[in-house]
């Protein structure tokens, strides 16, 4: 019913990075629809990484996956180098209100 928050999830990007803190829903599914658009809006803006902290069975079976430590590092090295932005800026510098993602891997603590 209009303005109501419905789902979704949270983290801090640097650089080509998206740092995945949380993720909540108040309807079903709809944490899962904000982890696809997140994606989608990370690979558009070309970020190198998706970092998940955790991977759970509710992440595995939306495409999330354990990578090794050096690999771990070696995306993490290049995406903290890029020079993206998210959300980007539109021209009159209002935030966009779109969500998107490139690799979805992380790392076992």
């Amino acid at each position: 019913a209009g303005d109501v928050l419905a789902g979704g999830l949270y983290g801090v990007a640097f650089g080509g990075v998206f740092f995945a803190e949380s993720m909540f829903h108040r309807f079903t599914n709809c944490s899962k629809l904000a982890l696809y658009y997140l994606v989608q809006e990370l690979v558009r803006r070309k970020f190198a990484l998706l970092e998940c902290q955790f991977l759970t069975s509710h992440l595995k079976s939306l495409g999330a996956v354990e990578i090794p430590d050096s690999q771990y590092m070696k995306h993490l090295e290049v995406g903290l180098a890029l020079d993206v932005y998210f959300p980007r800026k539109r021209d009159h510098g209002a935030p966009t209100s779109s969500i998107s993602a490139s690799l979805a891997g992380r790392r076992q603590l």
